[in-house]
């Protein structure tokens, strides 16, 4: 949750030591990070699980390598055949650099003119943000969910994960708002971070809700749904910020935020659609594997 914001600001600092450290350091870290899985990952998927269970217990054999490739294949493309389901998607692009940052030559922009040593601070605001949404979602996302399904008696269902959803898309376009036209107006600049703050809020609590709206609604195949969401997130999280500073270079920043305030808004009414009609949806365009 806080890597955007912990990555932003360390490799900040790494990129006045070398811009090769920040590579190098990620190197470092994937590096361990996959070991640590490969080591010390165990198996937990029921399903495996039982049938190695009865495996040892019959002292049948292990899969043919027919039956494996089968699981291999259908296990790998179940993501991008995901990816053709309806699906909530949201893209959260601003350069905080360009506002907060110096710039040699300048960019005929308003900056704030910090130096190099500190303008990696600007995340904070987004970090605050991300953590009062996590502590909300924390207190309030199961008990919703059992008030929800005491209500409507009824097990649960994945879209009642979405109430949270819902009140994240209302937040996040205001607090874009705010930072951008508080900088359009050269403010003190704790206003347009007040502004990445409520925006970090609502970003995070659509984006965790969301998380456990995957999960519940695609049991059992949730890991490969989170597959699809991240590759899907991971694209427009490399492309899009390419064009980052052209946008607010042409538009300035009030009316970038607008611009990006208003792609946001047709998404806004969708958490309540889906937990109007979500069941019925997936009921007819159920995943099948």
């Amino acid at each position: 949750m806080l890597g955007p914001v912990i990555g932003s600001l360390v490799g900040n600092y790494l990129v006045l030591l070398d811009w090769r450290w920040p590579f190098r350091v990620m190197t470092i870290l994937i590096g361990l990070n996959t070991l640590a899985i490969v080591l010390c990952m165990e198996e937990t998927y029921s399903s495996v699980l039982e049938r190695k269970f009865q495996a040892e217990l019959g002292g049948a054999s292990g899969p043919s390598t027919g039956y494996a490739k089968e699981v291999f294949v259908r296990t790998f493309t179940r993501p991008p055949r995901m990816l053709l389901n309806p699906g909530i998607i949201y893209v959260f692009l601003v350069s905080h650099p360009l506002l907060f940052g110096r710039h040699d030559p300048p960019t005929g922009i308003y900056s704030y003119n910090w130096p190099a040593e500190t303008v990696g601070l600007c995340y904070l605001g987004l970090g605050i943000g991300f953590l009062a949404s996590a502590l909300t979602a924390a207190i309030y996302q199961d008990r919703i969910y059992r008030y929800m399904s005491t209500r409507h008696r009824n097990e649960g269902q994945p879209e009642y994960r979405l109430i949270v959803t819902q009140l994240g898309m209302v937040i996040f376009p205001a607090g874009l708002l705010l930072w951008g036209w508080t900088a359009e107006a050269q403010v003190h600049w704790i206003v347009p971070l007040i502004g990445t703050a409520i925006f970090g809020y609502g970003l995070m609590a659509a984006f965790n809700s969301i998380q456990a709206f995957i999960v519940d609604a695609y049991a059992p195949y949730s890991a490969a749904a989170m597959a699809a969401a991240t590759f899907m997130r991971s694209i427009t999280g490399a492309v899009l910020p390419i064009f980052a500073p052209n946008l607010f270079l042409n538009l300035s920043y009030g009316k970038g935020a607008t611009l990006l305030a208003c792609v946001s808004l047709p998404a806004v009414p969708v958490p309540v659609l889906l937990l109007v009609s979500g069941g019925r949806l997936r009921e007819k365009w159920k995943f099948k594997a």
